[in-house]
Formats: structure tokens, sequence, C-alpha cells
């Protein structure tokens, strides 16, 4: 892949990503949508789906293995998907510390109390 860098693609193609998560953002909030992305460095391929066992003997070469916690066969980009749709909704559930008002400014939100 040292070609890549030779020939500046690497550098095109993590350009061309920004500017799509980019419009993706825009595009949510123009919708008045949530836009809620996932940290690069969360181990989705890693973690089982079933039980939540880490295995960080992974390679990128291994595109299925078998949990040894539960015995479950995975497909890693299978298993990945499955992985960060309840890491997205643990974000969403954390809430927001901002968004954006009808001004398109960044504004926080006030933390609700529970009167009790």
């Amino acid at each position: 892949m040292p070609w890549l860098l030779r020939y500046g693609i690497g550098t095109r193609i993590t350009t061309i990503c920004g500017e799509l998560l980019r419009q993706i953002e825009y595009k949510a909030l123009w919708n008045s949508k949530h836009f809620v992305q996932v940290d690069r460095f969360f181990p989705s391929t890693q973690l089982c789906s079933e039980c939540g066992y880490k295995n960080d003997e992974l390679s990128l070469a291994d595109r299925e293995w078998t949990c040894p916690g539960c015995r479950t066969q995975h497909f890693r980009d299978w298993n990945a998907a499955k992985n960060v749709r309840p890491e997205r909704l643990r974000i969403v559930a954390e809430g927001h510390p901002e968004t954006g008002n009808a001004c398109g400014l960044r504004v926080s939100l006030a933390e609700a109390c529970v009167a009790g």
C-alpha cells in the first residue's frame, strides 16, 4: 500500500471520507436529526455481539472467528454491524452535549432534574 501514499491517493480517500461525513452531519442537522459518530477506536469487530467477550488476537486478515466465551461463530463485518448499533444507542442515551438551534449556533443542553 505504499503506492497509495506515493500518488496521494490515501490523502484523497481521507479527504473524500471527511467530506462525506461532513455532508451527512449537515443533512442530519438540516432535517432536525441527530448525527451520531462512533469512536474510530471502538473495537466493533473484536467484541462478541452475543456475550461481549473482546478478542484482542484478531488480525485484519481474520474474516471469521469463534468466540472463546460462548462459542458463537462470527463473520467480522456482520459482527461489527451488530456491535455498532448498541454503541450508537449508548451514545444517544448519554445525551447530546451540544445541539444546533434554529439559527445554527451551538448551544449546550441543560441537564434535566428529577423532582422527588
